[in-house]
Order: structure tokens, then C-alpha cells, then sequence
């Protein structure tokens, strides 16, 4: 208790501990703000969110005291940047706080303690500087963003520049193995121009651009100017009387609305930034499939442009940048049809749509989706609050984020809506403004903090020892639309085994009957897969370029001949490491490899088309054939790797063992052993317990 003065002699009744307590927060008596700058200005709250900071840096906020630091600290800093910068004018070695990464050891004191204190503070705020300066600038310009940063287990973050999702919490942010990535700085409910970092503005800009110029988007996201004088419904937004609301959204399993900064109001236009999350979004579904829409109307009125009142006060994500209408949808933009045309190819179009947010991992899944309302039925969308477990719309489309509100309207037979809340809007931030804002350097030497979808268009051709974990392994199957999550965890376990998780693996021993290469070991000799035709996404400097190849021009890809008689012969006979396509040691051709030898050409052909993964048992070739391997595809297969990716991308422990128990068939050599294994026991060739 030394930083408040208290000593054993203040310990002798409750009155002397009181009146010493008091005294080190009121020295004489007097209040702290009396005599200040602070209490002659017309302040309304008197919070620090209220002053000016620079002349709280100068002594004329706060009466310079430790203990009543100390309590700002543990009341005011926790999201007000304003905040930690004036507690910390009073800091000096005689304020000491905990050590996070030593707690029983030497307090931290003087800069140390500020570094600290800024590190679980400043990230709560979704302001993204570069440095101090740049926040005092931008306060004293009134500059003030008040929105959340999202803090629940229910919410997810914007991914980076290469496409991986960073995890990005209140303690501070997580580095990535990316070079030159972007992480996500908090949310901003309004990314106003005004308050975004040059960095910030340098992201934007790249990302749409990049959005633009894809020939399965066609809309627009550019900048755009908010009103907050006056709505489209002629009224004065300052002098209403009643306070406007954001879309409310369910957070952590309650309905919440932020209302729109006041100071806004009447402030004048505003030049204003589609949100991060939603580009992002847009950027990862048109991967996969053609969308074309717009950011709809922007200006503060009441649902379906009405009056705003005091009952009906709630402005749509459109206001604001976070929603967007999806006018129509299609696996290409020759193929896509307008939602309007009838409810049936409206109904095609939103099974695409779903289809594929279904893939991409929870962060990029939008708070609300609007749809037709005669699809309100079929779906199970609920009049009030969020679906149930066991609604159409979650059974079909099981990975969708518990947050996700289905809602219909009549005036939705056109389009879809989708959109994000102000909780959940996202930002760019660079690493080099990360590490000013906490001290941490971002070396990009951990990479468990998130998942580079570049690293899967890798080639690993010359990287013979390189290999991918687990988890990326389950994203690289679960987000490219081929295998449900069930069958990726399964194959990722395979992979385990048959190479250690390394897309450069390969086998060329032919006394045991191989030409096997990557994750999946996939056998090219004529009497295994050779013949097959495999489909391929990338070149072989991981540009898109779709193709085919027959699987002995790829085992044996170093002359002009394509006759399959004469190239069977050379595979079995001639080929070697050197003669293999490079595209082959792609981890995402791989995937598509696997899918062919999993099921066949013309089944792979189908999901694709239709954007169906696939959800049967299919794991034949890795052990379930001949009579040597009697547990079938699960030898020297271990349950917990399976049940391990599987739980980090949303499953549960059930579900898993209730696809397993319902899909392995009698037929499969596994069957008998499917129990003993999803019980900890991993077998041996032979059947017997390693």
C-alpha cells in the first residue's frame, strides 16, 4: 500500500484508513479538478474523453498525485486513448504495476510501466496511429472514433493482406509469418477518411483496386461522402432530440445497438470508407464465385428510408459502408443470373452465396443477411432473434457463424442483403504501427497466429524439407470448397502419415509399387492413378490458371509427348523427382489432386460446378483396398489429429464422431476399428494396438 502513504500507525481504526485514502486523492481537502483548466471549461461530463490532451501532458488536467493515476488508470485508460496519454504525464518510478510476464517478481515502474499500460490499453480504442503525436493531433482536431472493439469468443477478425485471419484480441496483437501483411486494428464503426493513418489509406486503396479489377465483381466500393447535417428525408440530424442508432446486431447472444457519435451530428459531409471486413469479404467470395451489387443509399434515415423518430431511430449498415446488395450471383459472370428473375433462381443464387460463406473461415462472415421473404419457411429463419441450432438455414450451412442474423422482407426479392456490424467493421493496420502502438516487434517468426492462403499456392518443388501444420493443412481442404470439414480433419490425419504434412514429399521406390508424390502420396504408376486426369488451379509460379493434365504427364512432364501408352511406360520405367510437373508440389493443385483420386474426375468436376463438397467416405486409395493393410485407411492414423483441426475450425467433438459412425461404411476395412481408434488407440498395418 506504499503508493498511497499508509503505513502501520494509518491501520489503527476504519476512520484513520478512510480519511488517509481520501487524503492521498484530495490532498487538503480540495477537489482535484478545482483551480484547473479542466474545470473552466464547459465541460458537460468532466471526463477526460472531454479535455484537450495536450494540456492534460501539461499538468492542467489532473492534480499531480500517484494515487489518483493509479485510479485513472484503472477506471479511465481502459478504452480512452486520451486517457492513458494523461495518466501517464504523472508517471514516475514511484508508481509501480505488475509485470504480466514475472508477476511475483520486480514491479515495473517509469517507462517500462507506460509501455505496459499503453500495450493493454491503446489496442481498445480501434484508433490504429502511428505514435503519440498522431494521436494528440487527431484528438485535438476532435477527432474521436467511438467505436468497439470486438472482445467476444463469438466475434472474428479481418483477415490479412495475403488472405490469413489474425486473431487479434485486447491484450495485444498476434504476429503473423507474412512479410508485408495487414493486420486488423479493431473496428471502426465509420472508417471516416479523417481518422484513418496514411498506412491505412495506402491498404485501402490497394484493396480496392484489387476488388475492382476482378472479373467476378462487378459494383463498387470507392470512398464515398456522408451528410451528417442533413438526412435524405430533409431532416436537421442536430436538433432531432432523441438519439440515433447503428443496426443493432447480436453480440455474445444479445441485441446491441451503438448510437452514432453525437459530436457528428451537424458536423457537415464527410468523406467515408467502405468497411474493412466487408471488403474483405467480397474479396474472398469472388475466389470462388461472381457476385455483382452495390453499397446502396447512404444517408441517415430510418428503415426502408423513412422519417427517423424516436421509436424509429435505427439506421441500415448502408448508412455507414458496412452493408452491401447483392444483385446477382453466379459460379462466373457468364453464368450469373439477377436474384430478380424468379424466386428459383433467386433461390439458386443465395445456395451459391451461403454455399460459399459456408467455406471461408467466421471472420468473414457478415452480422446480417436479408433475404426473400417467401424463403422464410423453408429456411427456418426466425421472426424475432437469432436462428436455432436446428433451423434449415444452420443444418444446411453448418459452419456459418453463431452470430449471423437471418432476417426476410418483401422489399429483398431482388437482392440479398449482407453486412457487418459496427462491432465487427474492422480496420487495416500495418505491423510497423502495431509494434509503435505496443512495443512488440513483429518478426513474423510465429506462425500460429494465422494462415496465409498464399502459403498453399507455395511451390515446394525445391523445399523437399518444408511442410505445413496441421491447421493449415485443414484450412487449405475446408476453404477450397472440395471436402466438407469432416473429410478434410480425416485427410489431414492422412497426411500425417503419408508424408509428414510435406507438399514436397515423394516416393520413387517401385519395389513396393511407387511414384507417389505430396501430402497425400499420391501414387502415378499405370496401375494406381496415372491415368487419371487431374484438375490444376495454379501455374507453377502460383498464378491462377486453370488446366488439366493426365496424371503420367505430370509424373513424366520433360518432352512433347502426350500418347498415354508411351508415357505409362516412361513413368513406370523413367521418371523421377526431376521429371514431375512443378505444378505438382503446389499444395492447393494437391488438394485438387486429392479430390480426383478420391473420387474421380467427373465428381470433382460437379463440385466445382456446383460448389458441393464433398461428404462421403472416400478414402479407399490411403489403406481401405487389397488385404495388407488390415485396419484399413486409419493405420498408423491418430483420431486426436483429426479431432484437433476439426475443433479449431468450429466442430464439435460430437459431430465429428456422428459423421464418422454414420459414414464409414461395413465395407471399409476401418469399420471395425473406428470405436477403438476415436478412443486414443492408433494401429499398426496389421491390426495391432502401437
Amino acid at each position: 500500500m506504499s503508493d498511497t502513504g499508509i503505513n502501520s500507525s494509518d491501520l489503527s481504526s476504519t476512520a484513520s484508513i478512510a480519511n488517509k485514502i481520501s487524503e492521498s486523492f484530495y490532498p487538503n481537502g480540495e477537489v482535484v479538478i478545482t483551480g484547473t483548466t479542466m474545470s473552466q471549461q464547459p465541460y458537460q461530463d468532466r471526463t477526460l474523453r472531454s479535455a484537450d490532451p495536450i494540456k492534460l501532458i501539461q499538468g492542467d488536467g489532473l492534480y499531480r498525485n500517484p494515487a489518483f493515476a493509479i485510479n485513472a488508470y484503472a477506471q479511465s485508460t481502459q478504452s480512452a486513448m486520451h486517457g492513458i496519454i494523461a495518466s501517464m504525464s504523472d508517471l514516475g518510478d514511484d508508481v509501480k504495476i505488475s509485470d504480466p510476464n514475472d508477476p511475483r517478481g520486480t514491479p515495473l515502474t517509469g517507462a517500462a510501466a507506460k509501455m505496459e499500460i499503453a500495450k493493454n490499453s491503446m489496442l481498445t480504442t480501434g484508433y490504429a496511429p502511428s505514435g503519440f503525436s498522431e494521436s494528440i493531433k487527431a484528438l485535438n482536431n476532435d477527432i474521436i472514433n467511438t467505436t468497439v472493439q470486438p472482445t467476444s469468443s463469438d466475434m472474428a477478425y479481418v483477415t490479412s493482406e495475403m488472405g490469413a485471419t489474425v486473431a487479434e484480441k485486447t491484450s495485444g496483437y498476434i504476429p503473423s509469418m507474412e512479410p508485408g501483411m495487414v493486420l486488423n486494428g479493431g473496428s471502426r464503426a465509420i472508417a471516416l477518411d479523417s481518422i484513418l493513418s496514411d498506412q491505412e489509406k495506402e491498404v485501402y486503396a490497394t484493396k480496392v483496386a484489387g476488388l475492382n479489377n476482378k472479373a467476378n465483381f462487378k459494383g463498387s466500393v470507392s470512398a464515398f461522402t456522408i451528410d451528417f447535417n442533413t438526412n435524405g428525408e430533409g431532416q436537421n440530424l442536430s436538433s432531432l432530440g432523441f438519439t440515433i442508432n447503428q443496426e443493432p446486431s447480436y453480440i455474445s447472444g444479445s441485441m446491441q445497438a451503438l448510437p452514432v457519435d453525437p459530436s457528428l451530428l451537424g458536423s457537415g459531409s464527410k468523406k467515408c470508407n467502405i468497411s474493412a471486413a466487408l471488403i474483405e469479404m467480397m474479396l474472398q467470395v469472388t475466389n470462388k464465385i461472381f457476385i455483382q451489387g452495390g453499397t446502396g443509399v447512404r444517408t441517415l434515415v430510418g428503415p426502408n428510408f423513412s422519417l427517423l423518430t424516436a421509436e424509429n431511430n435505427s439506421v441500415s449498415d448502408h448508412a455507414f459502408g458496412r452493408g452491401f446488395d447483392i444483385m446477382a450471383v453466379g459460379n462466373s459472370v457468364t453464368v450469373a443470373d439477377p436474384l430478380s428473375k424468379n424466386i428459383d433462381t433467386y433461390r439458386k443464387g443465395l445456395h451459391l452465396l451461403l454455399t460459399t460463406l459456408n467455406g471461408l473461415t467466421q471472420d468473414l462472415h457478415p452480422d446480417l443477411i436479408v433475404v426473400h421473404d417467401q424463403l422464410m419457411a423453408e429456411l427456418g429463419i426466425a421472426e424475432n432473434g437469432l436462428e436455432g441450432a436446428n433451423a434449415a438455414v444452420r443444418t444446411k450451412y453448418p459452419n456459418l457463424g453463431r452470430f449471423v442474423n437471418f432476417a426476410v422482407d418483401s422489399s429483398h426479392r431482388d437482392h440479398i442483403h449482407v453486412s457487418f456490424s459496427p462491432q465487427r467493421a474492422g480496420s487495416f493496420i500495418t505491423p510497423e504501427i502495431a509494434t509503435a502502438i505496443t512495443g512488440v516487434s513483429f518478426t513474423g517468426q510465429d506462425a500460429q497466429s494465422g494462415i496465409s492462403m498464399d502459403r498453399f499456392k507455395q511451390n515446394f518443388a525445391n523445399d523437399v524439407a518444408g511442410s505445413l501444420s496441421t491447421d493449415e493443412l485443414m484450412a487449405l481442404l475446408s476453404t477450397s470448397g472440395l471436402f466438407s470439414l469432416e473429410v478434410s480433419a480425416i485427410f489431414t490425419a492422412i497426411a500425417q502419415r503419408e508424408a509428414n504434412i510435406s507438399p514436397g514429399a515423394i516416393n520413387t521406390d517401385r519395389s513396393t509399387g511407387d511414384f507417389s508424390v505430396g501430402l497425400f502420396q499420391i501414387n502415378l504408376l499405370p496401375k494406381a492413378h496415372g491415368p487419371k486426369t487431374f484438375y490444376l488451379k495454379y501455374n507453377a509460379s502460383g498464378q491462377p490458371e486453370d488446366s488439366t493434365a493426365l496424371g503420367y504427364k505430370l509424373a513424366y512432364s520433360i518432352d512433347s509427348d502426350n500418347d498415354p501408352k508411351t508415357l505409362a511406360v516412361k513413368v513406370q520405367n523413367q521418371a523421377t523427382r526431376a521429371t514431375v510437373d512443378k505444378r505438382v508440389w503446389i499444395p492447393y493443385n494437391q488438394a485438387l489432386m486429392l479430390a480426383v483420386t478420391a473420387t474421380e474426375s467427373a465428381r470433382v468436376a460437379k463440385v466445382i460446378k456446383k460448389n458441393e463438397p464433398i461428404d462421403e467416405y472416400c478414402f479407399i486409395p490411403w489403406g481401405d483396398y487389397g488385404t495388407e493393410y488390415v485396419p484399413g485407411f486409419i493405420f498408423k492414423t491418430k483420431f486426436s489429429t483429426a479431432l484437433s483441426v476439426y475443433l479449431n475450425r468450429g466442430g464439435t467433438d460430437a459431430n465429428l464422431r456422428k459423421w464418422i459412425r454414420t459414414n464409414i461404411p461395413q465395407k471399409s476395412r476401418a469399420y471395425s476399428y473406428i470405436e477403438g481408434w476415436m478412443g486414443g488407440s492408433e494401429y499398426d498395418k496389421d491390426g495391432n494396438v502401437l
